[in-house]
């Protein structure tokens, strides 16, 4: 079958100063060996030489290149989906990079054209080698029907932080037709979860998905860098992205489930999220900015949705138990004084892509 016939793929990627990654990044497209493609790229008021190293590819018939101004990874894909010609869409990180074959093995799955959302597996990389993962996914080709994808959503709300098929954007196709169908685009106000909450949007659209176990993506960590800059020292309410995607979440499994069980197991991962970035938020505090981290926690304890779904958490073994109690009692001091503590056992001189 020709390349043409299978469609053409988009390939959105957002930069913010990633002057030391674009050529890596776009060298790993140019040797696919699936050549019906476009790069749309959006510099998002990068301030290093991001532009300059850009204007060596203007004449690439390929690659369109959008100047824009600082307004986060969301608008920046926003902005590159209105202007894609693909029957396809492919998000790639300007740090990451692909496999060879990466968009052969993608698209040559949907020969029938039977799949919307054809997912592939990725290595985790971390100063030149592969890291190992603790993440849960299928161990093998799966078509992923309705009841796979619900059992694997009520996982994810179970343990957030290791069914993370969904957590991200990478290494994947979305059928574009579905996109502007529904008019589905990222919430711009976002700057963390943004993709989880992007793609339950797209699966509660979807016919059925397709997971392949090959390694189509090289997803990177560096120590001091972040692709699409999740900048919160100013905001730091920005980590709690997640209720947006709780809420999509939520949509989803009712109708499958029944909204009381939904409500419960939602219930619960939002504590357990609450948990996992009260501990990234207070690891960062500082004699500049304790009294806004002070003042947002003190917001967070007195949320009356957060203080309901305090009956729905069910802690396993490892998980916090005291940080729970903290929050129910309104105790704000010792609640970022037990969170720094526990950051800094976890983060201390770990490089963490957030």
């Amino acid at each position: 079958m020709k390349q043409s016939s299978l469609g053409m793929i988009s390939l959105i990627i957002p930069i913010y100063n990633g002057e030391n990654f674009i050529r890596n990044c776009f060298n790993s497209v140019f040797q696919q060996t699936y050549s019906n493609w476009e790069i749309i790229v959006v510099n998002d008021g990068s301030v290093d030489n991001t532009k300059k190293i850009l204007d060596e590819y203007v004449t690439n018939k390929k690659i369109i290149i959008i100047e824009s101004k600082n307004n986060g990874p969301a608008a920046a894909r926003n902005l590159a989906l209105s202007k894609a010609k693909g029957e396809w869409i492919f998000f790639l990180d300007i740090d990451d990079s692909l496999e060879k074959r990466a968009l052969e093995i993608l698209i040559d799955n949907n020969n029938e054209n039977e799949y919307d959302y054809i997912i592939g597996n990725f290595i985790r990389l971390k100063g030149g080698f592969e890291e190992k993962r603790n993440d849960i996914i299928f161990n093998k080709k799966t078509k992923l029907t309705v009841k796979n994808l619900v059992s694997y959503a009520r996982n994810y709300l179970k343990r957030p932080n290791k069914y993370l098929l969904f957590s991200f954007l990478w290494g994947r196709l979305y059928r574009k037709e579905i996109l502007d169908k529904y008019h589905l685009k990222f919430y711009e106000d976002l700057y963390t979860f943004e993709d989880l909450t992007f793609n339950y949007a797209y699966l509660k659209r979807i016919r059925n998905a397709l997971y392949l176990s090959e390694i189509v993506y090289h997803y990177t960590i560096h120590e001091n860098y972040q692709s699409a800059t999740m900048i919160f020292d100013d905001k730091p309410e920005r980590l709690f992205g997640f209720y947006k995607a709780l809420v999509n979440i939520k949509t989803y499994l009712k109708k499958y489930i029944g909204e009381g069980k939904a409500e419960a197991e939602v219930g619960h991962a939002d504590i357990f999220l609450t948990i996992i970035q009260l501990v990234r938020l207070c690891g960062q505090i500082n004699g500049k900015n304790w009294r806004e981290i002070y003042k947002l926690v003190g917001k967070l304890v007195d949320m009356s949705i957060l203080r309901r779904d305090l009956r729905f958490y069910i802690p396993m073994s490892g998980d916090s138990k005291i940080v729970p109690l903290l929050i129910r009692w309104r105790l704000v001091w010792p609640l970022i004084i037990i969170c720094k503590y526990k950051a800094f056992k976890r983060y201390n001189k770990v490089g963490v892509k957030l």
